[in-house]
């Protein structure tokens, strides 16, 4: 009897890239094609905006600077398609043998520990508050969630981040077959390309749509500007 190698499923995926990225990533890019790289991308887009759309539809405040949106939405395309292409021209440059699917695929599967994170703080932070008050810092730029809420987001953000760079080493390292070492060091070489990617990103974002460099900065240093102001 044959037996046919069947992937994690992506709840599975998703918690095992986080607790088990070593394994987990190997056995999901063994898979041909690897799964679930466009699906995590979907959730994140919608675990960031769904909720946000919804609190501003309960609350009727459809203030919801279109326009900052899609100036976001463009510098993350943008970077996160460049950054398939750099990453594959510098892996090469390594003799690192892959295919393009595996090479977005380990992008894709580095999301998953930032993905859980964010589902963890809107879980923790509704169960603190009763409702998901962190969204008020977008909405208002004011953030009304208890201390000891706010000393643990950072910290679950900074472990995502270190797990997100954890899981593309691994991901690397089976795509090259090569020692874990060897691995952490063009990851680390890897934040070259992704810098630059950034800025390509920006800049892109700029040519397709005028305004885009300004909004995403303003944004980054003052989150209330996705709101729009209402006219008076």
């Amino acid at each position: 009897m044959t037996y046919r190698y069947a992937p994690p499923s992506f709840l599975e995926a998703i918690f095992g890239l986080m607790l088990q990225p070593g394994e987990t990533s190997e056995e999901l890019l063994r898979s041909a094609p690897p799964p679930y790289p466009s699906t995590l991308l979907l959730c994140m887009l919608l675990s960031i905006f769904v909720p946000i759309f919804a609190q501003l539809y309960k609350y009727g405040q459809m203030l919801y600077d279109a326009e900052a949106i899609l100036s976001l939405f463009l510098v993350v395309i943008f970077t996160f398609l460049t950054f398939i292409l750099l990453e594959g021209i510098f892996l090469k440059i390594f003799s690192v043998d892959f295919s393009l699917r595996q090479l977005y695929a380990s992008a894709a599967y580095s999301i998953a520990p930032l993905l859980l994170a964010l589902w963890l703080i809107y879980f923790f932070n509704y169960i603190s508050t009763g409702r998901l008050s962190i969204l008020q810092l977008i909405l208002n730029g004011r953030l009304d969630v208890p201390d000891r809420f706010i000393h643990v987001v950072p910290i679950a953000s900074m472990i995502a981040l270190v797990n997100a760079l954890v899981v593309f080493l691994y991901c690397v390292r089976f795509l090259g077959q090569m020692h874990t070492v060897t691995a952490l060091f063009l990851t680390l070489l890897s934040l070259g390309p992704f810098l630059v990617s950034v800025s390509v990103g920006i800049f892109l974002g700029e040519l397709a749509h005028p305004g885009t460099a300004e909004i995403f900065f303003r944004v980054l240093t003052e989150p209330s500007a996705l709101v729009a102001v209402a006219p008076t």
